[in-house]
Formats: structure tokens, sequence, C-alpha cells
């Protein structure tokens, strides 16, 4: 059996030789692994070389890597400061991953559901997608994508010191079968103790002007995206993140912590009436018979300026 898989091995090296015409390209993966052990001044270090090799070719996407210019705190200098900050756009993300494949990309962003009854049910039961244009166009919905922006804070250690990162990243709501890593695609992420009164607007000014470019159709045909070949689009669909992130970036939201928790209803954690506390869940609670009334303007005040 082993001398089958020696011959097996042996064949296939060198019929890889010949498709190279005998001769390897420096970027071609196989020669960089085999070059390992040969030449620099740690000769010996050759599996940590190697392991260098391939994680640093996984980690090659080919999506731009863009700057953009953000307020930000400067704890040297006590003071705020422009500050060019690596961002990788969603729309230049999602044009690298159809480089790679069409096949990717759909698997990516829309999964392997029912992407038409996804639709199907929003427009059956949300609001919000009865008043979109693609509403009136679902011959569209097939290849639709619902995108949603995705924000959070993570703990990081350096040595024995502990410290938060801020993420901003970028997802698909038909994405939630793939794999953590194949769900949410990172867009920035910088230290807590960099960001000051203005860098989340300044951020999220910057990422929504590609948003727009992205789910609006006469503007993404101008730019000429790649998917638009597949007859693909996108749509903002959600936002998603840890609630104390949301409410310690952007503020004036309904405080989980609060008397007046619920953005949904008038329940209470403390009121007069029992029926209207959270301590009672049950279906005839009084309650779960009331909704909250959003107008326009309101959503607008509530919002960062």
């Amino acid at each position: 059996m082993l001398h089958t898989k020696a011959q097996e091995t042996a064949h296939s090296a060198v019929t890889w030789c010949k498709s190279l015409g005998g001769k390897l390209p420096p970027t071609d993966l196989v020669g960089r692994i085999g070059r390992t052990g040969c030449h620099g001044r740690h000769k010996g270090n050759i599996e940590r070389d190697c392991q260098t090799v391939i994680n640093t070719f996984g980690k090659r996407f080919g999506a731009t890597i863009s700057t953009a210019p953000i307020r930000m705190w400067n704890p040297k200098k006590s003071r705020i400061e422009v500050k060019n900050l690596p961002l990788i756009f969603p729309d230049d993300f999602a044009s690298a991953l159809w480089a790679r494949s069409p096949q990717l990309f759909r698997k990516m962003l829309l999964g392997d559901g029912n992407v038409r009854e996804y639709w199907e049910h929003c427009r059956n039961f949300c609001d919000w997608f009865r008043s979109h244009p693609s509403y009136n166009h679902p011959n569209n919905w097939d290849n639709m994508v619902p995108m949603s922006l995705y924000g959070d804070d993570v703990q990081t250690f350096r040595n024995s010191e502990c410290g938060a990162m801020s993420i901003v990243a970028w997802s698909s709501d038909l994405s939630t079968g793939n794999s953590f890593k194949s769900r949410y695609f990172l867009i920035t992420a910088f230290s807590e103790y960099e960001e000051c009164a203005y860098t989340f607007n300044d951020l999220m000014s910057e990422i929504s002007k590609r948003i727009i470019m992205m789910v609006t159709p006469k503007m993404a045909r101008e730019k000429q995206y790649p998917w638009l070949k597949g007859d693909y689009s996108f749509m903002l669909s959600s936002l998603q993140g840890d609630l104390k992130w949301v409410n310690h970036t952007y503020g004036n939201l309904f405080d989980y912590r609060s008397n007046d928790f619920c953005g949904y209803c008038m329940c209470k954690k403390r009121h007069d009436v029992i029926g209207m506390t959270l301590g009672d869940f049950t279906a005839s609670a009084l309650h779960a018979s009331t909704t909250r009334v959003y107008r326009h303007e309101d959503l607008v005040n509530r919002s960062p300026a």
C-alpha cells in the first residue's frame, strides 16, 4: 500500500511539473514550501517558515484595503487627531468574493437556503419590507442579498494586559448556516481607547456611502459592480450587535438597564399596574396589547447626528 502511495505521489508531482513547463513561478505555493529550509539566516526553522507560508497564502483574498480619515483619540498627546484608518469596504469585499467564484459568492452570501422563501416571508410579515422598492419586483428576489451591519467589542490580551477592540463588520441574514469566519466580514477594527465622540459618526459616514452605492440599482450600474452580471443585488435589511455596544456607541436608544427598557411595547420593570411589568409574562398581560408607534421624525431624532 505504501508502495502504491509513493507511485501516486510521484506521478502527481511529475504531472504538476509538466503543467508548469518545468519552471515554478515565484508565487507558487508548492514551490515556496519546497524552498523553506534552503535559505535565510536560520535554516533550521523550516517548520515555522512552512506554517508562515501556508498561513499567509490562506489569508490572501485580494480585497482592496482602503483608508479613510477618521477623528480618533491620541492617548500619547491627549488630543483628538485625524487618523487614516484601514477599511475593507463591503463593496470591495463583495467584488473580490465574486472574482474568486460566483458559486462562492452565492454560498457565502445566500447560503444553502431558499432565498425566495425568505423574501416571501418578509412580504407577508415585515412592514419595513412592504415600503421598500424591491417589494414590487419579486422577479429579483431569488438573487437579492439581505445585507446586515454588525458591531461589537471584543476582549483582547497582550501578554498579561487586557484590552478591548471595537469591531465593525457586515454579513448576510441568509448566511447563518455558514461557519463564523464565513459569516461575518470585517470592515475595520481598532482599540477602544482610541475612539472619541466623533469616531463612529466619521466611520459610518464613510461606510454608508459605499452601502448606498451597493443597494441603489442606478448607482450600482454606474459603478459596474461585477455581481450585476449574475443579476444579484443587495438590500440593507438589518443591524446586528451587542445591545450594550449599540447603546454605548450611539446612545439615545432604549436602554435595557432602564425602567422603560422595551422598544416594542410599553412594558416596564416597575409599574403600579402589575400587568404592565416584565413580571407578567402571560399571554393576557396588559403590556402585550400595547405597541410603540414610531414616526420618521422620531427615528431621525433618536439617531446620531
